[in-house]
């Protein structure tokens, strides 16, 4: 993943290696918007800190919440073309997700980041326990060295 700001919008560029293209696929991306320097779950804060889910097919979903590390509950409605990103797929490389999100929006004070992707046709041909359907980290991405 790669991060920089861009005419006041924070950029992140993150490359998926998958092997097979699926409209369902997704990347979560969680940020300390309420500002208390952590990612909060489901019912830390009201869960305050919402995700950017961000279809492979250019949609998203909103709004939507972080349940744990892995999963994200969105609500029962169609997705709708995505404001935040743009996807693409290389079969020899997998997907490149460009993400924009406004600065002014965010008004970020902590750089700490939650990841997910979401390999949905995975989950679908291979159920858990057996295959891990999702990966997912949560590091500090450097937002004093951005700017």
């Amino acid at each position: 993943m790669t991060f920089e700001i861009v005419d006041e919008k924070l950029s992140i560029i993150a490359k998926v290696n998958d092997n097979e293209p699926s409209p369902h696929d997704w990347l979560g991306v969680v940020l300390d918007r309420n500002h208390n320097g952590k990612i909060d779950r489901q019912w830390e804060n009201e869960g305050d800190d919402k995700p950017y889910v961000l279809n492979a097919a250019n949609t998203t979903i909103e709004p939507a919440i972080l349940v744990d590390n892995l999963d994200v509950a969105v609500p029962r409605k169609l997705p709708v073309p995505s404001p935040y990103h743009t996807c693409t797929f290389d079969p020899q490389t997998g997907y490149t997700f460009n993400v924009s999100l406004s600065l002014q929006k965010l008004a970020l004070t902590s750089d700490v980041i939650h990841v997910i992707f979401c390999d949905f046709d995975a989950l679908i041909l291979h159920p858990p326990p057996g295959y891990v359907h999702a990966v997912y980290v949560e590091f500090c991405f450097g937002l004093d060295e951005l700017k």
